[in-house]
């Protein structure tokens, strides 16, 4: 049978001796370290005889002399703090009258304990538990009381800035005085100390040492030099923690048994099972888990994070491989992980949009116009002042942002609480949005910090990431370059040929070997022609200059181009009047280009229209078909991507680029809404030509 005394010292011990170890690398060279070595190594003395003692239920004269020698060590710490502490104050320097007293008191009641215990261990007289005369449990009592004097004495004159400190060890080692008061009181009054009072003494000894650990690790001078990892620390607190969990439910599993009747065993399983799902639940918590590591790292560490830890992941995070869009998600996570933000958003500076516009989310949805300007608020403001913008603290006080305005988009993205500067040496490269973090609002100093430096390594990752590709691009058009200049060398042959059968026409065009030469001959261009058509996918560079263009004819002209193929567009509403100023040609190509993809992701019994209309000094162009449509995605990340195409062979994917470069060179904009299987529409707006554009 379980020995509840032996268990409860034993825990005591147990705790006690490895706080004394932990000490004994910190009490090195600092002041007051070596006295609070000796006591937690006196205090796992007394408690390691307290449980033989209990085990064997054996008369100890160890145990006794211990009791004295513990308690005389925590009156002698807490001597030395409060001497330490009035000392640090002008007013309190010298010696305290009271405190002499109390020390002296304390003092000839322990040697007085100590002679009587001591007697007692060589006569052979022994109590088991103190349970023998009302002197000896007065001078307990009496200990116990100079030890709450000096626990109230420590907390009295301590600083408000150095509370945190030592309040803790005040708890922990008030805990065991007070208890120790209850105990030798009871005591007096019913003539005999209570064995399970008795008994229970260790667990409450062991329930303190947590709080002196804690105000350890915060005092300079006794913290460990020796680092722990917090993922040890962790998954330490949490095993530990877990056992616990389990030992109380089995004990209360047993009790339900015990108690429960005939329906007992069965009310025993199920709740023992209850409580194990619910401690799996816990475990694999995401919260949970969160809300531990910040207890741990504010109460347990000097630091907040283990910044090597940190780092690393931060960049094995940022160094696998993937597409562009795995690339940027993963880049969002490894910066939300760090505050265990629940998502976030990727916001990156867009030459075509003149802004920063968003690229990348996880987790969290992203406004379909959420553009931020390069001259916004919020950009300038983290540009020259490089702050973490924490939106809970905006909401209480504004004031803290100099004037900061936040853009109206944020309003539309659920539980926001951070946004991360990404600098590239002076300037925004972009910005992370990130959600709350499922570990609770707990940011200061220490998070701004690192946000800042992890922002700094991303814009870098992100900036190299966007060379590689404007790299790869270029490399494409490069290739591009050399097949237009395989093509304009085989016109040349073919024109060559074609001019010669000209010239000799004139001579011999009534000669049937002639003739047939010269149809072998166009007949070997035509096919030199379509092999380079089937290379070029019908795009054509023209040369011409810029002319006004009646753009309601232009598309009248485009349409008709396009009419051999199903569904057959048409125009809808076309003002002739609109003028526009353009290269006639490419402005043709590009339209035409635009309605053959309308036409070629629609099925013949669908349709394709084409709409032309007015806005102040703007002309609008609207392609809408009923296609098979684009997601969001594609949109985002390859729609506008030079040579990304989705027919294979049957296209080289500048079409579109094409023509957004175009439009843009006219200083108008293209946009584009689609959803799958409804269809999707082209929005061209193009500067209107009048008088005072000339």
């Amino acid at each position: 049978m379980l020995n509840v005394g032996a268990a409860s010292y034993s825990i005591s011990a147990a705790l006690f001796l490895l706080l004394t170890i932990i000490s004994l690398f910190g009490w090195r060279q600092r002041s007051g370290g070596i006295i609070l070595a000796i006591t937690l190594g006196v205090t796992t003395l007394w408690s390691a005889a307290g449980a033989y003692q209990a085990a064997f239920a054996a008369i100890s004269s160890v145990f006794p002399l211990l009791e004295i020698a513990k308690n005389v060590a925590w009156l002698t710490l807490f001597f030395w703090l409060v001497q330490l502490v009035r000392n640090s104050d002008e007013r309190g320097k010298g010696f305290n009258l009271k405190l002499i007293v109390l020390a002296l008191i304390c003092g000839v009641c322990a040697l007085a304990l100590f002679f009587r215990y001591l007697y007692l261990a060589v006569v052979g007289a022994m109590p088991l538990s103190f349970m023998g005369g009302y002197s000896a449990l007065f001078g307990h009592v009496i200990l116990a009381v100079a030890g709450l004097v000096l626990v109230e004495q420590l907390a009295r004159n301590i600083w408000a800035d150095e509370r945190w400190v030592y309040k803790f060890l005040c708890l922990g080692v008030g805990s065991m005085f007070v208890y120790d008061l209850f105990l030798y009181s009871e005591a007096l009054l019913f003539g005999s100390i209570n064995p399970d009072f008795w008994n229970a003494r260790g667990v409450v000894s062991a329930l303190a040492m947590p709080l002196i650990a804690i105000s350890m690790q915060r005092n300079r001078n006794w913290a460990i030099n020796e680092a722990v990892s917090h993922r040890v620390v962790f998954h330490t607190v949490s095993i530990i923690s877990a056992g616990i969990y389990l030992l109380i439910m089995a004990v209360a599993g047993y009790y339900i048994q015990f108690f429960g009747g005939d329906w007992g065993g069965v009310i025993q399983v199920v709740f023992v099972m209850g409580a194990l799902i619910l401690l799996l639940v816990l475990m694999f918590s995401g919260q949970i888990r969160a809300y531990l590591k910040v207890y741990l790292a504010k109460n347990f560490f000097a630091y907040k994070y283990d910044y090597r830890e940190q780092w690393i992941t931060f960049i094995r995070a940022l160094s696998m491989g993937g597409t562009d869009e795995q690339l940027r998600v993963r880049a969002i996570k490894a910066i939300a992980d760090i505050v265990e933000s629940s998502g976030g958003g990727l916001w990156l500076y867009s030459e075509h949009d003149k802004g920063y516009k968003p690229v990348s989310g996880w987790d969290m949805g992203l406004p379909e116009h959420a553009i931020e300007d390069r001259n916004s608020s919020l950009v300038m403001f983290m540009e020259k002042w490089q702050w973490v913008v924490n939106l809970n603290e905006y909401k209480i006080d504004t004031s803290l942002y100099r004037g900061l305005k936040l853009p109206a988009w944020l309003s539309e993205l659920q539980d926001v609480w951070l946004i991360v500067p990404l600098m590239k040496k002076t300037e925004i490269f972009g910005f992370v949005v990130l959600a709350k973090s499922r570990g609770g609002d707990h940011f200061n100093w220490e998070d701004i910090d690192l946000l800042r430096i992890a922002g700094r390594e991303l814009a870098s990752y992100l900036a190299l990431l966007e060379a590689n590709q404007a790299l790869l691009d270029a490399r494409q058009f490069e290739a591009f370059n050399r097949l237009s200049a395989y093509v304009v060398h085989d016109l040349k042959n073919v024109v060559g040929q074609l001019s010669l059968v000209v010239e000799n026409a004139k001579k011999f065009k009534n000669k049937p070997e002639f003739i047939d030469d010269a149809l072998g001959t166009v007949n070997n261009s035509v096919g030199k022609m379509n092999r380079m058509l089937s290379q070029l996918k019908g795009e054509s560079t023209f040369s011409s200059g810029k002319a006004v263009v009646r753009l309601g004819s232009l598309l009248k002209s485009a349409v008709e181009n396009r009419s051999v193929t199903q569904p057959v567009p048409r125009v809808v509403g076309c003002d002739d009047e609109i003028l526009i100023l353009a290269e006639y040609d490419r402005m043709l190509s590009v339209i035409e280009h635009l309605v053959q993809n309308a036409q070629e992701a629609t099925d013949e019994n669908g349709s394709v229209e084409i709409r032309l209309a007015s806005s102040n000094d703007w002309a609008n162009i609207t392609i809408e078909d009923s296609g098979s449509g684009m997601d969001e995605v594609f949109i985002r990340e390859r729609l506008f991507r030079p040579f990304d195409t989705t027919k294979g062979n049957a296209g080289m994917g500048i079409g579109v680029y094409e023509a957004r470069e175009f439009i843009s060179g006219l200083g108008g904009t293209i946009a584009v809404d689609s959803q799958l299987q409804r269809g999707t529409r082209f929005f061209i707006k193009i500067p209107r030509y009048n008088e005072q554009t000339k």
